[in-house]
C-alpha cells in the first residue's frame, strides 16, 4: 500500500485512508515488538548493570523513539477518519450528490416535536457537530505548528532509535576497542566476561 501512495495512485480518499490506516498498523506492530525484544534484551543481556539508566537507558530511548514514530501516523489516520462519509458530507442533495456540511460557517437549531399532544415541547437547541473531534481539534490537527512538530517527532524517533540500538549493542565500546587494536570479545566472552 507504501508504494502504491508514494506513486500517487489513491484514486480515492478511500483508498488513502485505507493506505494510510495499514502504514500505521504495521508500523505500531513493528514498534512494539522492538521495545518488546529490547525489553527481553535489558533482562537477558544487562541485569548485571549497577547503573539504573545504564542498564535501561536502550529500553527507554527506543520507548520514546516507537511513541514519536508514530505521532504522524496517528495524525493522519485521524485526519482521514474525518474526510471519509459520514463526516465529510453529512448533508446530500436533491440530485443525490453529497454536500460539504459546515458547522463553522453556519449555525443550526433542532427543534422537536412531541409525539404526545399534551406533552411541553422541549425549547430548541443548537446543533453542534458530530463524529470523533471537534471543530477546533480538526482544525488543531491541519494547524501547521502540529504538522511541525510531528515532523521533528518523526525524525527525533528516527534517531532516538539507532542511537537506542546502538547503545544496547555497545557499540561505541566495540568502536573504542577496534580502535586501539584491542581484540573483539564474541557475545559469549562479553557475557562470562562480567
Amino acid at each position: 500500500m507504501l508504494l502504491i501512495g508514494l506513486l500517487g495512485l489513491l484514486a480515492t480518499s478511500a483508498s488513502k485512508s485505507l493506505s494510510d490506516t495499514m502504514t500505521f498498523s504495521i508500523n505500531l506492530a513493528m514498534m512494539s515488538n522492538m521495545v518488546q525484544f529490547v525489553y527481553g534484551t535489558t533482562l537477558a543481556n544487562r541485569g548485571h548493570m549497577e547503573s539504573h539508566w545504564r542498564k535501561w537507558g536502550p529500553f527507554y530511548l527506543i520507548t520514546f523513539a516507537s511513541v514519536a514514530s508514530m505521532a504522524d501516523l496517528l495524525r493522519q489516520v485521524m485526519i482521514d477518519g474525518r474526510s471519509l462519509p459520514p463526516h465529510s458530507f453529512a448533508l446530500m442533495g436533491p440530485d443525490g450528490v453529497p454536500v460539504a456540511f459546515d458547522m463553522a460557517a453556519n449555525s443550526y437549531v433542532a427543534v422537536a416535536t412531541p409525539l404526545d399532544p399534551g406533552a411541553v415541547a422541549p425549547a430548541p437547541t443548537p446543533v453542534t457537530q458530530v463524529g470523533p473531534f471537534g471543530g477546533g481539534s480538526w482544525a488543531f490537527l491541519l494547524s501547521s505548528p502540529v504538522h511541525s512538530a510531528c515532523y521533528y517527532l518523526s525524525w527525533a524517533g528516527v534517531f532516538l532509535t539507532m542511537a537506542g540500538f546502538s547503545w544496547l549493542a555497545d557499540v561505541v565500546t566495540s568502536v573504542r576497542r577496534w580502535w586501539k587494536g584491542e581484540p573483539q570479545l564474541s557475545c559469549a566472552d562479553r557475557a562470562n566476561a562480567v
